[in-house]
């Protein structure tokens, strides 16, 4: 065992996410440890406005693991793909840093959509079905 805290991080540390724009996409888990001895405080950052890591921050005793969750939000970027980073660091474990890559893919809602308009009547007892199609790109 380290002599003094030891910031470990658990697979996996590459988060991808596929998207519509404007929606949640569930939350990813990873788990941080300590793995030596002494107590482990540690502050995880995200590197875009887009990117969320919770809890921000946290301690640990020897052998304690916690749950990190790493989520994206799509209301303020437009479709595309994304690139950031959670960096995770210890003041307790110095120079020592875990880098979590996270890559997000956003699609817009009416992106390369089909669909038909159906149109029905049924006035005077008679009816009468037309069906047209609709292909519409955001």
């Amino acid at each position: 065992m380290p002599d003094g805290p030891a910031l470990e991080i658990a697979e996996p540390t590459t988060f991808l996410f596929e998207v519509e724009q404007g929606r949640d996409a569930p939350t990813q888990l990873t788990q941080i440890a300590n793995a030596g001895d002494g107590t482990l405080n540690w502050v995880a950052s995200a590197s875009d406005p887009w990117l969320t890591a919770r809890p921000a921050s946290g301690t640990l005793a020897v052998g304690e693991t916690q749950d990190l969750g790493i989520s994206v939000l799509t209301d303020d970027v437009g479709p595309g793909e994304y690139s950031g980073t959670v960096e995770v660091s210890s003041s307790d474990d110095p120079g020592v840093s875990r880098i979590l890559s996270v890559q997000m893919t956003v699609v817009s809602l009416l992106s390369e959509m089909q669909g038909m308009i159906v149109y029905a009547s049924d006035q005077h007892d008679s009816s009468c079905e037309v069906t047209c199609p609709l292909d519409i790109y955001a």
